[in-house]
């Protein structure tokens, strides 16, 4: 087994043909993730190599088409949908209109080309990085910020990392919460997607965040928690809670601050819906 991972830069400064960035020649279970390929003769190089895993690195000007393997389809050159392939500066044709495992759903751009680029079936559309999160959002008078990183490992369908989330009372510019929370969990579907919880004066709220892994573009937005019941899970007990309140307003009997997640003072088919989206994504508090 082998692994080259981490930003590694494989540059030859010469008129081509140079050598080869990386070569692997009979080798079998690699994983070639992460590294800069740069001006080479071919960024990767394989020769009867077996079950090699190549994803998230970038070909840069390399001797077309910036990599060879004689043995193609006993190799995988990307991590599958949704983390993708590599990014190649010779795919200068690429077209993002499309997302999905079979690059279908229209219009719904994600990051991948929508045609494969010789053996990646998932070719990024943009050099590769670690997914950064930087955020900020007013909300019920709070200002929340985000900062960190996450590593996307594809093989084992893991996300990891840490982040802080930062809650100031905009009244009093006093910081009321302030935690860096340490992200592991195991993705299934094709969303990859957390929440942090963030205790306030007046109830729960929530970070929720999700990523794109192709481009580690990230998209936040603070609500209401919607773990109703703050047992961390975002499960049937929630949903039957905002069930009952459904239909309520500020005021009423039934009404639930708790349930009404975008807190416009009623708890209806949109808080319901978020819910919904939210339904068992992993929680950290």
């Amino acid at each position: 087994h082998s692994g080259l991972k981490g930003y590694d830069s494989f540059y030859q400064a010469c008129d081509p043909p140079c050598a080869d960035g990386i070569e692997l020649q009979q080798v079998t279970n690699g994983i070639v993730e992460q590294n800069i390929l740069y001006w080479n003769t071919n960024g990767v190089w394989l020769a009867g190599s077996s079950n090699i895993t190549l994803f998230g690195n970038n070909f840069l000007q390399n001797g077309f088409p910036q990599y060879s393997d004689d043995n193609p389809t006993a190799n995988h050159w990307d991590g599958g949908y949704p983390v993708g392939g590599n990014y190649w500066s010779s795919n200068t044709g690429a077209v993002d209109n499309c997302s999905g495992p079979s690059q279908n759903v229209c219009p719904d751009p994600d990051g991948i080309s929508d045609s494969n680029y010789g053996y990646d079936r998932y070719p990024l559309m943009k050099p590769f990085g670690d997914p950064i999160v930087s955020f900020n959002q007013t909300f019920k008078g709070l200002t929340v910020s985000l900062k960190g990183g996450l590593d996307i490992d594809p093989t084992t369908r893991t996300v990891s990392g840490t982040i802080t989330a930062t809650a100031v009372d905009n009244a009093t510019s006093q910081t009321i919460f302030s935690k860096t929370f340490t992200i592991s969990f195991t993705y299934n579907g094709q969303r990859i997607a957390f929440l942090v919880t963030i205790p306030s004066s007046d109830g729960f709220l929530a970070a929720g965040c999700a990523v794109r892994p192709t481009d580690g573009t990230f998209s936040c937005s603070v609500s209401v928690s919607p773990d109703v019941n703050h047992d961390g899970a975002i499960d049937i007990l929630d949903l039957a809670q905002a069930a009952i309140a459904f239909d309520s307003v500020k005021g009423d009997a039934r009404y639930s601050g708790s349930c009404d997640v975008n807190a416009d003072g009623s708890v209806n088919i949109l808080d319901l819906a978020q819910l919904a989206i939210d339904y068992q994504l992993p929680v950290f508090s």
